[in-house]
């Protein structure tokens, strides 16, 4: 009876064990399954082939001709970014430097006082400078009012004394002189003198008085200027006359030797006046000037300095500091610097030699900055742009992927195996040093990305004649499903695509292509 027992059971637990692995047949084979639409990041790729490149190949120049006197590097050496590559002469450069700098502090002290504005021991000291300068002003008055009235006693002398003993009726309208010369001679001579007379009469009334302001006195003593030339010429006609008097008549030579005399001393007197007179109110004007100036600077002192005196000094010290940059930057160009980590390969700048401006003397390859060279058919040009992302695998590191962008087109085609193509330069985003210049390069260009939008695998999707469909279970239909219209966007190499329009988000479709 056992042995029965233990054979049903062994049927029934074969009997399930058969059930289970028809229905798990049956799921994987009739495509049944349902997909549900989802959101997803979808990036549509254009996967080429590339080879990487150096991407910097430098060319080193002075951008100032000058002698060089240091040379750093050696054909093969390697250098870092901003090394010392070799120097041009800066002695000239670091003395003027010297002296902007000198410069920007003076201009920065000038700023200070007028920002603080002026001590009271400086105003005091200026406050005296007024004072003696308004000594000064007295002082050359008064001797310019002494040089005025001891010239018209000058004068004086010279005509009424010394000249008109040796001329009858002086002081009429018809003076003769009392001698025998020349008719013309003794005519210009009695002409100036009764021209004197007047002046004479005016000037006397015209002396200057203690309550002439300098004004004033300046005016009188041109003047007085005026009349001492006109004397000065009477005399110089009178000695004329003198010199060509003949030896007759009353006068005789004793007489004559004696007026010969005096008229030269006359005229020696005369232009001493008018040398002391120009050289009093000179002094008195240079005195005059010397308090007007000395008063602006005490009245400056004692007031705020003005908000536009303190902007333009701001100025002046800015642009002093301006010449200091100018001038380091100046210094900046003797130092020939590398801009990139690399391998010198040429060197043709030697101590002692004149190096010309932009002329290259040191190449540097650069070791780490690389580019990767792609042949890009025509077909796939049109959706490829300048910084489209990339992702990179190099055969050499199998399994591992590096980033970059597309930084160049070139405008011309490139004919390969008789395929228009266009060569495109690719980037990597960071440097690695195990690159190597000549390794082949897979690139994924990601030439469109969209973040976040409706996705299904490509297998859901069912495509005919009539468009693009997809299957949603209804239990109402024959055939146990409906079909929907979707419209739909871009693919990444994954097999995804973007649902644009038919569905919305959590909708389950049928799985139509088998896979699971």
């Amino acid at each position: 009876m056992k042995k029965y027992i233990f054979i049903i059971i062994g049927i029934v637990i074969i009997g399930l064990i058969t059930a289970k692995l028809t229905v798990w047949r049956s799921s994987g084979t009739t495509g049944s399954g349902d997909i549900k639409v989802a959101r997803m990041d979808l990036a549509q790729e254009v996967a080429v082939t590339g080879r990487v490149k150096t991407s910097k190949d430098i060319s080193l120049a002075f951008t100032k001709a000058g002698r060089i006197t240091s040379v750093y590097v050696d054909v093969g050496a390697h250098v870092a970014p901003g090394d010392t590559i070799a120097t041009l002469d800066q002695t000239d450069i670091l003395a003027q430097i010297s002296q902007a700098e000198a410069s920007v502090q003076t201009e920065e002290s000038e700023l200070e006082d007028l920002v603080n504005g002026t001590r009271p021991e400086e105003i005091a000291v200026q406050e005296a400078t007024v004072a003696s300068a308004q000594a000064a002003v007295e002082d050359a008055t008064s001797n310019l009012r002494d040089k005025m009235n001891s010239a018209f006693t000058t004068a004086d002398d010279a005509v009424h004394t010394k000249a008109d003993q040796m001329i009858s009726n002086a002081y009429s309208n018809n003076p003769q002189i009392a001698f025998m010369t020349d008719n013309q001679t003794a005519s210009n001579v009695a002409n100036l003198r009764s021209g004197l007379e007047l002046a004479f009469s005016a000037w006397g009334a015209s002396l200057p008085k203690i309550s002439d302001s300098n004004e004033v006195l300046i005016s009188k003593t041109e003047t007085e200027k005026t009349n001492l030339s006109q004397i000065a010429l009477f005399l110089d006609k009178l000695a004329l006359a003198l010199n060509q008097v003949t030896q007759s008549g009353s006068v005789n030579t004793t007489t004559l030797s004696g007026w010969r005399t005096d008229v030269s001393t006359a005229r020696t007197n005369i232009q001493t006046a008018i040398n002391n007179l120009s050289v009093a109110e000179e002094k008195l004007r240079t005195a005059s000037s010397t308090l007007s100036v000395a008063r602006d600077t005490l009245t400056l002192d004692k007031s705020a300095t003005p908000a536009s005196q303190i902007s333009a000094q701001k100025s002046t010290v800015l642009q002093a500091k301006g010449k200091v940059a100018q001038l380091r930057s100046s210094l900046a160009d003797t130092i020939m610097r590398s801009p990139v980590a690399g391998v010198v390969s040429t060197v043709d700048a030697k101590v002692g030699e004149i190096a010309s401006a932009n002329s290259a003397l040191v190449r540097v390859v650069s070791t780490n900055a690389y580019d990767i060279e792609s042949n890009i058919p025509e077909t796939d040009i049109g959706s490829v742009t300048t910084l489209n992302p990339v992702i990179i695998s190099l055969d050499a590191f199998p399994g591992e992927s590096f980033s970059g962008k597309v930084v160049l087109i070139d405008p011309a085609e490139t004919i390969v195996d008789g395929v228009v193509n266009f060569k495109t330069t690719l980037r990597f985003d960071k440097s690695d040093p195990r690159v190597k210049s000549g390794m082949t390069a897979n690139l994924r260009i990601q030439t469109l990305t969209k973040k976040q939008v409706l996705a299904l695998p490509q297998y859901s999707i069912l495509e005919n004649d009539k468009g693009k469909f997809v299957r949603i279970r209804d239990n109402t239909q024959k055939i146990g499903y409906r079909e929907i219209p979707v419209q739909t966007g871009i693919r990444n190499p994954d097999g995804f695509v973007e649902i644009m329009s038919g569905v919305n988000e959590g909708d389950s479709v049928l799985n139509i292509g088998i896979k699971q």
